[in-house]
């Protein structure tokens, strides 16, 4: 451990980065559902206790319960999935999931 602790957002934050990157990586390789299982991974990493709820809840509540930095990730990880989904021709799911990605956007912009 560096003489600096790094903000636990930061750690989070890159973690995440790391985690859409593989998945992104599995996407560009053909592989959607290896993309799928990072996202997952990332949606328990950034959730926590509360990922299992998150998807049961509307956008503002997602960004009240998240902040606006890992509602922000949140939204880009459905957009993940939704290309996944549509790699894998699951296209009513892509949808949904571009739908929950969107309805997250628009409580940010608030």
């Amino acid at each position: 451990m560096g003489l600096i602790e790094k903000d636990p957002i930061v750690r989070l934050l890159e973690e995440l980065t790391k985690r859409m990157a593989s998945a992104r990586a599995s996407l560009a390789g053909g592989h959607p559902p290896d993309a799928l299982a990072a996202v997952d991974q990332a949606r328990r990493t950034l959730g926590g206790a509360l990922a299992s709820s998150l998807e049961r809840v509307d956008g503002a509540t997602v960004v009240t319960l998240l902040g606006k930095e890992k509602a922000a990730a949140y939204a880009d990880l459905a957009r993940l999935e939704a290309e996944a989904r549509r790699a894998l021709g699951e296209d009513a799911t892509a949808a949904r999931a571009e739908g929950r990605a969107a309805e997250i956007d628009r409580a940010l912009a608030r």
